[in-house]
C-alpha cells in the first residue's frame, strides 16, 4: 500500500484561503472509471491521507473531492503516477476541467485512452502546480504571466468556482445555468461538468460568467475586464536555441510517451527546423533534443529513423545470405543426382 497526503481548500497558495473540512475524497483512475484506488474523508482542517494500492494501471490517476454534497465537486489530474503531496483547489479544478473537457462524462469521472489522458495531464500541470495549488511556472513567467491573458483567465474562472463553493446556496444554481451548452444538452449538476463546459463553450455567456467570477477574490490577478472568450491558450517559446526560434508551428504530432513533434512552417526556400516538447517538462524542449534544419531534428527520432534503415539493411543482409544458401543447397542435390 501506499499513501498520499493533501489538502482540500478553497483559495489559492497564500491569502484568502478557506479549508474546506469533511471533504470526502476518492482516488479514480481513467483506465477504470467506475472504481475508487482509495477513499477518505478530510479532517476538520481540510486535511487527509489516503491509502491505496500500488499499482500500474496504464492511466492516469485523478482526485476528486465532493464538498457538502455531491454537486460541489473539486479535482485534480495527477497524471500516470500518484504524487507524494496534493492540494485540491478551484484552481486545480480548472485545470483539470479544461485540460480533461473532452473526456469529462456527466457524473464528473474522466475516461480516455492512456496516451491522449497523460497529454491531458501534462496540459493540466503547465497550468497548475498541484503541489501548492498555485498557478504553475509556466504560467507564472514569460512568456506568459501579465505578457498573455492566460494566468489572469485561469484565477478569474478560479474566482467563478470559489463563489460556488463558498456560497453554493446562492452561486451554485447561477454557475450551473451561465455553464449550459447551448447545443441543448442540459445543464450540468456539479461543478467539473460546470467548467469542462465552459471550456468546450468558451464564447457562452462570456459577460455573465465575468460578473460572477467578481464575487470572490481568492486567486492573484485575475483579469481586469471580461475577455473575448473563456479560453486558455498557454504559450510556449522555448525551442532550445536562440538562433532558431518558433516561427509558425505545422504537421503536429504525439509520441508514444506523449512527447509533441513540431516542425516548423517558415517561407518557401527557407530552412525549417523541427522540435520536439516535453508536456512533462512544462514544453520545454525533449531532455537529449537536438534542433537543426531539416524535418526531425530531435537526436532520438533521427536515431530512430537510423535504426529502422538499419534493420533494414540487416533484414535485407539476411535474405540475401538465405539466398545463397538455398541456391548452394540446389546446386548440391542437382550433383547429387548426376
Amino acid at each position: 500500500m501506499a499513501t498520499i497526503s493533501g489538502v482540500v481548500q478553497s483559495g489559492g497558495a497564500s491569502g484568502n484561503i478557506k479549508r474546506l473540512g469533511g471533504a470526502k475524497i476518492a482516488l479514480r483512475t481513467t483506465s477504470s472509471p467506475n472504481s475508487y484506488f482509495g477513499q477518505t474523508v478530510a479532517d476538520g482542517n481540510g486535511a487527509f491521507q489516503l491509502s491505496y494500492p500500488f499499482q500500474e494501471t496504464g492511466g492516469s490517476y485523478y482526485l476528486q473531492a465532493e464538498v457538502n454534497g455531491t454537486a460541489v465537486v473539486l479535482m485534480a489530474l495527477l497524471g500516470p503516477t500518484v504524487p507524494a503531496n496534493v492540494v485540491i483547489n478551484e484552481l486545480t479544478t480548472i485545470a483539470a476541467g479544461y485540460a480533461g473537457a473532452q473526456f469529462l462524462a456527466m457524473d464528473g469521472s474522466l475516461t480516455g485512452d492512456a496516451l491522449p489522458m497523460q497529454i491531458a495531464a501534462a496540459m493540466s500541470a503547465n497550468i497548475v502546480d498541484i503541489a501548492i495549488g498555485a498557478p504553475s511556472q509556466l504560467l507564472s513567467n514569460s512568456p506568459n504571466a501579465g505578457q498573455t491573458i492566460a494566468l489572469g483567465v485561469t484565477q478569474s474562472l478560479a474566482n467563478l468556482l470559489a463563489s460556488a463553493v463558498r456560497s453554493p446556496n446562492q452561486y451554485l444554481q447561477p454557475l450551473f445555468a451561465l455553464a449550459t451548452p447551448p447545443d441543448g444538452s442540459g445543464a450540468p449538476t456539479n461543478t467539473i461538468r460546470a467548467i469542462a463546459n465552459i471550456a468546450r463553450f468558451p464564447a457562452n455567456n462570456v459577460g455573465s460568467i465575468y460578473t460572477q467570477s467578481q464575487v470572490e477574490n481568492c486567486y492573484g490577478t485575475p483579469v481586469a475586464a471580461a475577455p473575448v472568450a473563456w479560453t486558455i491558450a498557454v504559450k510556449v517559446n522555448d525551442s532550445g536555441n536562440i538562433t532558431q526560434m518558433f516561427g509558425g508551428p505545422a504537421n503536429v504530432a504525439f509520441d508514444s510517451r506523449g512527447r509533441r513533434l513540431d516542425s516548423e512552417q517558415r517561407h518557401p526556400g527557407e530552412a525549417g527546423f523541427g522540435a520536439v516538447l516535453d508536456g512533462a517538462r512544462h514544453g520545454r524542449p525533449s531532455r537529449g533534443g537536438r534542433h537543426g534544419k531539416g524535418d526531425v531534428a530531435d537526436l532520438r527520432w533521427r536515431h530512430a529513423r537510423r535504426r529502422i534503415r538499419r534493420r533494414g539493411r540487416q533484414k535485407a543482409a539476411r535474405l540475401a545470405l538465405r539466398f545463397r544458401l538455398d541456391q548452394r543447397d540446389v546446386s548440391r542435390r542437382q550433383r547429387l543426382a548426376l
